[in-house]
């Protein structure tokens, strides 16, 4: 019989096995907490705390000592503090166990451990005794009430996981204990279950009710199937330790069905590993390259059986490829080797050590996510194509073309250095990225000088301005009347605000305008309008240019700059502000929230 446990340890900041057994069989809500404080804020030494915040806990007033004066040093701390209900107040802890903790004054409180941090309301100016905590339930952080959390979606913790199985031939079980905080229920206790059969070769998931789609928030529409392991657009993470311990069992299984215990060597982690081994246990690492195949399950079943103990050189086959020995042993770490090799090999890249360093990398290749670069077997080529997302297949055709302007001015090494750059490391700033599609759009037009000032000093401020003057000097040759289309919702946005004039931009006249006025690359912008990516506002007051404010597709605001692409101050900040807000543009920039 197999039953393990897992927590989260503060003290070590990592998952860890539980060996008590009321922390591997008692259910969740029969087990206490463990509140772990930290204070800040040097206002009075004795302050009132509501723990509102934990699930399953009284709403109990309780004092604290003042912990810590700067609020700078709480992410540095760790929990030296912890609430004792037998004398309703703050204890330090003494020592640490693995299912309880020990106080100086000897009082051993057991349970499940949560992190509460004590932090001011943003209102402290009017509200100077008004507090809220934060709590961290695992790994994750719970809101400390309504108003901070999500209005549409579900937020979730899980703070254990178990594992049960009878035997290495039965079913296994995966059980996670999660906490959840909904807008409309408060917070309460879901389990998300997972049972994975070698035998039949099934998951099955349990029915759990959260909530995932904020369109149809009334409606009261839930996730009950595999996604029900999805919370507020993202995975629920399964700590690397008991994805670890799921598949050590399921090898076991296999090597008693097929004679053969596989080894598990994918750096991927989280439900989709697990997923992944039952479907191709000797190579779970293919499953991830099926849609960057574009094959169909038929095809992928044929040509990648589950028996097939080799099915790295099915898929060199099925490329054309004859890849190096290195890229093998990559693959055996990271599936999306191959796709860096295949965009490797179309950019007539041929030094395999210019290549290593990136079979390495599994998240992004410059602007596109890796994941998303989909395999045409007529052409041979890889593109970001079959994502439903022609923004990011633009800012890639754009970025493709500017590696290979490196590649031909300043050579492969130089290239691959800025590749690996702005793939592992630093994100393009929305600069750097307007020059680059301004250099893929008007390119054969631009002056060599400014081309060789590209070449030399690479994506700097100054380059960006000499290309921004070129493109509104080119931009004049257009069709100065010719209409640009605009968004309904954005043609009532217009408006005056305390003499700050917020006009839509609706022809290519006023783009040029704007370009020249503002001294940026605006003008460039015109495919991006056209095609229904952005909506451009440009902000005056008097005869003076303030701001260029762009909304992307889904109307949230992605730009709001000065001239010369300068930070946004004072009191033309505060109005930007006010004028999204007012019209529920989200603020998906910090351009706009550095006042807030």
């Amino acid at each position: 019989m197999l039953a393990r446990s897992f927590g989260y340890d503060y003290k070590t900041d990592k998952w860890i096995e539980y060996t008590s057994p009321s922390m591997i069989h008692d259910e969740v809500e029969a087990i206490p907490y463990r509140i772990w404080a930290l204070g800040c804020y040097d206002w009075d030494p004795q302050i009132y705390w509501e723990v509102a915040c934990v699930p399953n806990m009284a709403k109990d007033l309780f004092c604290v000592e003042q912990f810590c004066s700067d609020e700078k040093q709480l992410n540095n701390l760790t929990p030296q503090y912890i609430y004792c209900p037998w004398h309703d107040a703050i204890e330090k802890i003494a020592r640490n166990e693995e299912d309880c903790t020990v106080t100086e004054e000897g009082c051993r409180i057991e349970g499940i451990p949560v992190w509460s941090s004590f932090v001011a309301r943003p209102d402290k100016e009017t509200q100077p005794n008004a507090y809220r905590l934060t709590v961290q339930a695992g790994e994750d952080e719970l809101p400390g009430d309504t108003a901070e959390a999500s209005f549409f979606t579900d937020e979730i913790a899980p703070v254990r996981w178990r594992i049960f199985q009878s035997s290495p031939l039965d079913p296994l079980t995966l059980i996670g204990d999660v906490a959840v905080f909904s807008p409309q229920r408060g917070r309460e206790w879901k389990k998300l279950s997972l049972t994975v059969s070698l035998k039949t070769r099934e998951v099955r998931a349990s029915r759990c009710r959260i909530r995932t789609d904020p369109d149809t928030i009334w409606e009261g529409t839930w996730t009950d199937t595999l996604n029900a392991w999805d919370g507020m657009g993202g995975e629920v993470d399964i700590p690397p330790i008991v994805v670890d311990a799921v598949l050590e069992a399921l090898r076991e299984g296999t090597f008693l069905v097929e004679g053969i215990r596989p080894s598990v060597l994918s750096g991927v982690q989280g439900k989709a590993k697990i997923m992944a081994f039952i479907r191709r246990p000797f190579d779970l690492n293919v499953v991830f390259l099926k849609d960057f195949l574009c094959m169909s399950d038929t095809e992928f079943d044929r040509l990648f059986p589950y028996e097939e103990k080799n099915i790295y050189q099915r898929i060199c086959r099925y490329l054309h490829i004859r890849p190096p020995k290195s890229l093998r042993r990559a693959y055996t770490f990271n599936p999306y080797a191959i796709v860096w090799f295949m965009i490797f090999l179309q950019w007539g890249i041929r030094d395999i050590n210019f290549m290593r360093p990136f079979f390495l990398l599994d998240i992004r290749i410059g602007p596109a996510y890796i994941h998303q670069f989909r395999y045409d077997l007529g052409t041979g080529h890889v593109e970001p194509t079959g994502v439903e997302n022609w923004d990011m297949n633009c800012e890639w055709e754009a970025f493709a073309r500017y590696c290979q302007f490196l590649k031909r001015t300043k050579g492969e090494r130089a290239m691959m250095r800025w590749l690996y750059r702005y793939s592992s490391q630093d994100y393009l700033s929305r600069e750097q990225q307007d020059t680059i599609e301004a250099v893929f759009e008007y390119g054969q037009f631009l002056p060599d000088n400014v081309m060789d000032r590209l070449r030399k000093d690479g994506l700097t401020g100054q380059v960006h301005c000499l290309v921004s003057q070129e493109v509104a000097y080119l931009s004049r040759q257009e069709e100065l009347d010719l209409e640009l289309p605009c968004d309904p919702l954005c043609l009532e946005a217009e408006c005056d605000v305390n003499g700050y004039r917020f006009r839509l931009i609706q022809n290519i006249a006023d783009l040029i305008d704007a370009g020249i006025g503002l001294q940026n690359c605006v003008a460039s912008y015109q495919r991006r309008i056209m095609n229904g990516q952005s909506s451009i506002f440009v902000v005056r007051k008097n005869d003076k240019w303030i701001a260029c404010i762009e909304l992307n597709r889904a109307r949230q605001v992605v730009q709001a700059l000065g001239p010369k692409n300068k930070c946004l101050a004072d009191d033309s900040l505060e109005v930007c502000r006010l004028w999204a807000n007012f019209y529920q543009f989200p603020i998906a920039t910090p351009d706009l929230a550095k006042g807030a």
